[in-house]
């Protein structure tokens, strides 16, 4: 995890010493423009605690979302940003009649976020450094069984009304902040590229925040 934020760093560096030598000047009038955006998130290795002796390991990995944003000036952006991604997970489980029996159990955390964002840009230029919030939802699945079936029924547009028994497995909501910088790069009119890293929190038991790395393109419109 060190030695990718180190790479980041740099790398943001070295963009940004290119960018104000190469891109200098004022950037394209964003005020009353849509902005549309390709996100990716990478998230190092996790650990969380439970309760007697419970833990869980959540891998790292490479996350996809899409951003929605309306510029209400030049230099502020606010919208929605969607996001998801599948993590692999490592937990320590003990025996509900014998704390000192303990097993291990590898799946899949399935997880989806929806948030509200907002940024601002420090500078009116085509390289400039900027802060973001955002404050969302977030739906989680283990993808454990819980041992019970649920019928439910859809309509399917190849098929029409379908009606069949889904394995119900074990799963949460809860909201989710984080709190961000990084560097804007215009790369040409109406084309940008944003590096930065952001801290989030969720409203789970044992979960104190996790450090989140970002590189996304946006096209404005």
């Amino acid at each position: 995890m060190k030695r990718y934020a180190l790479g980041l760093a740099i790398l943001a560096l070295l963009a940004a010493n290119v960018a104000y030598a190469q891109l200098g000047g004022p950037a394209t009038p964003r005020a009353g423009l849509w902005e549309y955006s390709l996100k990716t998130v990478y998230t190092p290795s996790l650990d969380i605690d439970g309760d007697y002796g419970t833990s869980v390991t959540i891998n790292d990995d490479l996350g996809w979302g899409f951003g929605f944003g309306y510029f209400v000036s030049d230099q502020f952006n606010t919208g929605i940003s969607l996001a998801w991604r599948s993590i692999p997970y490592d937990a320590t489980i003990v025996d509900a009649d014998d704390e000192n029996n303990t097993s291990r159990y590898s799946n899949w955390l399935d997880m989806a976020n929806v948030s509200l964002f907002g940024e601002y840009s420090f500078m009116p230029s085509r390289v400039t450094p900027y802060a973001s919030g955002q404050v969302g939802w977030m739906l989680l699945d283990t993808n454990i069984e819980t041992g019970t079936d649920e019928y439910v029924c859809w309509y399917d547009p190849w098929f029409g009304y379908v009606c069949a028994y889904d394995e119900l497995t074990y799963g949460t909501d809860a909201l989710t902040w984080s709190l961000g910088a990084g560097l804007r790069i215009e790369l040409a009119p109406r084309v940008s590229l944003r590096v930065g890293y952001e801290y989030g929190w969720a409203d789970i038991d044992g979960f104190d925040g996790t450090d989140m790395f970002r590189v996304d393109l946006g096209v404005l419109q």
